[in-house]
């Protein structure tokens, strides 16, 4: 499976996203993408890709 981690603004705007093989990579990501975006009004998503 492969997976996406999207990060959406509180509007529900897409400000960036990123593809990952393994759901541990995507977990990773969306970790160090929360550490970015601390003390901002953001909403972080995995999703699995067929």
């Amino acid at each position: 499976m492969n997976y996406t981690v999207t990060v959406y603004d509180s509007e529900g705007i897409v400000l960036e996203t990123h593809w990952f093989n393994s759901h541990v990579e995507a977990r990773v990501a969306k970790h160090k993408l929360a550490h970015g975006y601390h003390g901002k009004d953001v909403t972080i998503e995995i999703d699995e890709v067929a």
